[in-house]
């Protein structure tokens, strides 16, 4: 009854305005809520589904965020060995030249030894 009832009303509205319009299927509410019910849980899901790849993703980025960090840390240590180690090479290249030139016998065994390397 409550269908023709609103058939009529949409007719009627509809026919003011020279417009036809086919009647929405209101027979069954139960069937239709069970349907709204049931497309509410599939994209409940889906949602859920999204959020759980977005909590990998988010841990994923994490993971490899610290990794980087790491690897960065690793990298700064490793130029700081690098610089110190340069000036222990210039501070040492520095000494030889010192002491070449304060001890005149260093030069002379030097160029021994150098004979002695290439033999």
């Amino acid at each position: 009854m409550m269908k023709l009832q609103l058939c009529r009303y949409v007719l009627a509205s509809c026919s003011m305005n020279s417009i036809t319009l086919n009647c929405l299927d209101f027979a069954s509410p139960k069937t239709s809520y069970q349907e709204a019910e049931r497309r509410l849980r599939e994209e409940h899901a889906t949602l859920s589904r999204f959020d759980a790849e977005l909590k990998s993703l988010e841990e994923v980025i994490k993971a490899r965020k610290a990794t980087v960090s790491n690897c960065e840390i690793e990298v700064e240590k490793l130029n700081h060995s690098a610089q110190a180690l340069q000036k222990e090479m210039v501070t040492a290249q520095n000494k030889i030249e010192s002491h070449e030139k304060q001890y005149e016998w260093i030069k002379h065994d030097k160029q021994c030894v150098d004979l002695l390397v290439w033999c």
